[in-house]
């Protein structure tokens, strides 16, 4: 999907690069990408070369599309590899607050007695000291019949030495709105 063009104002070039951004190039005179993302080709021209071109489409699909069977009854793959990529770079905040919701209710169905509850998570870049109280929520949270003393300690004395130094600059973690 090209990106998006404002009328009568001269565009960089439309193509994503690997990266998933907008590339920053400028186009080729007369076209929408730059000589990097296609701007120079002209493609096939003549009846031939179209005809060879989408053989050779339709020939490299049908490689794959063998190659992933031969895969999946050799036991290697379990399915066609489609869809969205597993990792962490994928996680989306819809899919990391599902997560963290789950955690949750998943605690509080083992710990019935005392269900503490979870901060939301605040709209952009976290703060380091935010990241700090969060973690040690966390683990106060994951650990709870038996805190571990040391560590928790040792990151709510960094707390109160960063309060020391800059008290506007954290407050409690999630108070402020998005």
């Amino acid at each position: 999907m090209p990106k998006p063009t404002i009328p009568g104002k001269h565009q960089r070039c439309g193509a994503r690069t690997h990266r998933g951004y907008w590339c920053r190039r400028w186009p080729v005179p007369g076209k929408l990408r730059c000589r990097n993302h296609g701007g120079m080709s002209t493609g096939p021209r003549t009846p031939e070369g179209k005809a060879r071109s989408q053989a050779a489409k339709i020939a490299g699909l049908e490689r794959w599309r063998e190659e992933m069977r031969a895969k999946i009854a050799a036991g290697v793959a379990t399915r066609f590899p489609t869809g969205r990529k597993p990792g962490a770079r994928w996680l989306t905040k819809r899919m990391w607050d599902r997560k963290m919701l789950a955690e949750h209710q998943e605690l509080c169905d083992e710990n019935a007695r005392r269900c503490p509850a979870l901060p939301p998570r605040r709209r952009g870049r976290p703060t380091i000291i935010e990241s700090i109280q969060y973690d040690a929520a966390r683990l106060e949270r994951l650990l709870q019949p038996k805190p571990p003393s040391a560590v928790f300690e040792r990151l709510t004395e960094l707390i109160r030495e960063a309060k020391a130094r800059d008290p506007d600059l954290c407050g409690p973690p999630h108070d402020r709105q998005p």
